[in-house]
């Protein structure tokens, strides 16, 4: 079955990118792409459907249709093999494409918003995405939903919304990716309803350097973005006092979800940070979403449990399992908040220097930043030091669940599950940690604050200064797939995957391999 569908996809590839480049075959082509969608509609609570006049309900299912012409053209994007990818000619080298992207008149081919084919002269030739797709777009009449969705959007006194629509139909048509982020990041308000939609993220491209096809629409969750807004500003104002330095700007958005498309379904995610580009991060901003039914279903299905299952019940005396369970969640979303912020602080270039590595460090490092703010920011005076407590039993509670949905069917990024792996195995090896009747347990907070706050300078020192050489060896000295493996037979939702010893190639960033 695999050689049939290997025989298959490569079928495909020789159809969208015909040696001979010609455009006219590659459109024709998407025709033959895999035809699975990763569309996926969500249902919001009665009350919340309720409180939607008719404009918004209009507007909402036009980002439906919107959101599954994106997943139309993710479907062309995303490989059916695994350690595979449709941006390039079938059986590209990472090292070739980035030696020839240095010439002066090649450096398009690493463009993230452009496929590559090989033309006439068997040479890399980039395609931009608005030409590559043109076709999609064309017969799924995505631009006039756009033009659409701006008309709604005037309808609803949404002159903002209007304007980001208008660009997003330039970009589709043009190749402008740039005006509808900016002013998407640039408002002041948050409207009621959003729809995110274009390419971003590198997930899906095995060299990460190709955004994919995703789209969502969502709902204003005002309550809790005031609240989650308030504690990304006590983050900034004590990245601004213990630097020094200027924070770069960021917002936070929390909203219930009622559509989900392309690479975003794939990944199942809580939420997201766009735009990608660090450079962008710091002329305009960032802009962090938070998916509140996301969020809840998997604190309540998976992490909750895991944080019950594994953490010593010695981290929790003198609490009642209210007040556990309100200190974890609000740990697990501090974390992630925090998490999110931490990319904006990631410099520019990290592929280039760390080629395969670069996601597993950027991830890595971002996950640090987090934990040591949060064991170095100011206390809830009602809990003190137990936060502290609760923000590394967090990660210790997800790194198991990482490790057991790791090359499941509901996997995440192979980074998460690293990163996890990385800190728990450097905890242990400094003794800040231990296992103790088949539980993860510490003698003080001050242990494992103490060991991630080493553990994250250098990492920061690493992902600013360091090699490619230097980076390989603190992958080989600090991760171990193994460390989680005593602790996942505790687990009733799963169990652990073979435990072969692994690690990114150059030319994989995304995937592990023995």
């Amino acid at each position: 079955m695999r050689e049939m569908l290997r025989q298959s996809y490569s079928r495909v590839k020789s159809l969208i990118w015909p040696e001979t480049g010609s455009l006219q075959e590659l459109e024709v082509a998407f025709g033959y792409a895999n035809n699975e969608e990763r569309f996926r509609p969500i249902p919001l609570s009665r009350e919340l459907e309720r409180s939607l006049n008719d404009y918004e309900r209009d507007l909402m299912r036009k980002c439906e249709t919107a959101a599954r012409i994106m997943a139309k053209v993710y479907s062309v994007q995303e490989s059916p093999l695994p350690e595979e990818n449709n941006f390039y000619p079938e059986g590209t080298r990472e090292e070739d494409l980035r030696a020839t992207a240095r010439l002066p008149e090649k450096s398009d081919l690493t463009s993230p918003y452009a496929i590559v084919i090989k033309d006439r002269n068997r040479e890399y030739f980039p395609i931009p995405y608005h030409i590559a797709y043109r076709r999609i777009f064309e017969q799924n009449r995505l631009l006039e939903t756009l033009t659409e969705l701006s008309q709604i959007s005037v309808k609803l006194r949404d002159s903002n919304s209007s304007t980001y629509f208008r660009q997003k139909r330039e970009e589709f048509t043009s190749g402008d990716h740039k005006s509808p982020e900016i002013t998407r990041m640039k408002r002041l308000d948050e409207p009621k309803i959003e729809l995110v939609i274009g390419f971003y993220d590198t997930n899906t491209d095995n060299f990460g350097i190709k955004y994919s096809a995703q789209a969502w629409g969502d709902v204003l969750d005002a309550k809790s973005t005031q609240e989650y807004r308030q504690f990304l500003e006590a983050l900034k104002n004590w990245v601004k006092e213990s630097t020094g330095r200027q924070p770069p700007d960021a917002k936070v958005r929390a909203s219930y979800l009622f559509i989900v498309a392309g690479q975003a379904a794939k990944y199942d995610w809580v939420g997201n940070n766009l735009p990608c580009q660090p450079a962008w991060r710091q002329e305009m901003g960032s802009k962090i979403d938070i998916f509140v039914q996301r969020f809840d279903a998997k604190f309540a299905r998976d992490w909750y449990p895991a944080f019950r299952d594994i953490i010593s019940p010695n981290r929790r005396v003198g609490l009642s399992e209210s007040q556990v369970k309100e200190l974890a969640k609000t740990a697990f979303i501090k974390r992630y908040i925090a998490h999110e912020y931490g990319h904006s602080l990631v410099p520019e270039g990290l592929s280039d220097r760390f080629g395969g590595y670069a996601d597993f460090l950027k991830e890595l490092y971002c996950e640090l930043f987090a934990i040591h703010s949060l064991n170095n920011m100011p206390t809830d005076s009602k809990f003190g030091n137990k936060e502290k407590d609760f923000v590394i039993a967090s990660e210790f509670s997800e790194g198991i669940v990482d490790y057991q949905t790791y090359n499941s069917p509901q996997q995440r990024r192979a980074e998460y599950f690293v990163l996890s792996s990385v800190i728990k195995k450097y905890c242990e090896d400094k003794k800040s940690i231990f296992e103790e009747n088949g539980c993860i347990a510490w003698k003080s907070y001050r242990d494992p604050r103490d060991a991630t706050t080493a553990l994250y300078f250098d990492v920061d020192h690493l992902i600013r200064y360091g090699n490619y050489d230097e980076v390989v060896k603190f992958f080989d000295e600090n991760f171990d797939s193994n460390t989680y493996r005593s602790l996942a037979t505790k687990q009733s939702a799963g169990g652990p995957f073979s435990g072969a010893r692994r690690r990114p190639t150059r030319s994989n960033p995304n995937h592990y391999v023995a």
